[in-house]
């Protein structure tokens, strides 16, 4: 299991994974020892909170797979910052958003290929409709 969560990112480490019925859960964490505030670009290893944030990712086996990162809330160190606390940046996922990159990376190959599949399937009844009429 660890092999597949440092294929999602080198800085996770693996916690523990739960199967039941159709789903997998897998539970990480950072394996940073500081996060760099993005605000200020200054090195912090002060934790404030953790918290966990939960993500769909690609099916493994068959089965809807939901990643839980045990998150990090950190102090910014700098005191001339504007900003006292941060979340560690997770790379592969977008900020607000529920589904990794690599899963919305595959939906949107599908949506592509629907569009291809409808336009063409169009084409074709529109030739066979005309060759009908002729």
């Amino acid at each position: 299991m660890e092999e597949i969560v440092k294929l999602l990112d080198e800085n996770l480490e693996y916690v523990k994974h739960e199967v039941s019925g159709d789903r997998i859960t897998i539970w990480e964490k950072s394996a940073k020892k500081e996060v760099i505030c993005p605000y200020c670009g200054k090195p912090s290893k002060k934790v404030h909170s953790r918290y966990e944030r939960s993500f769909q990712d690609l099916p493994i086996q068959g089965k809807k797979t939901t990643i839980v990162v045990i998150r990090r809330k950190m102090f910014c160190e700098n005191k001339e910052c504007k900003k006292k606390t941060l979340a560690e940046p997770l790379d592969f996922v977008e900020p607000k958003f529920k589904r990794t990159k690599r899963l919305e990376l595959e939906k949107q190959k599908i949506r592509t290929l629907n569009r291809w599949f409808l336009k063409t399937k169009s084409w074709f009844l529109l030739k066979k409709k005309r060759q009908n009429l002729s």
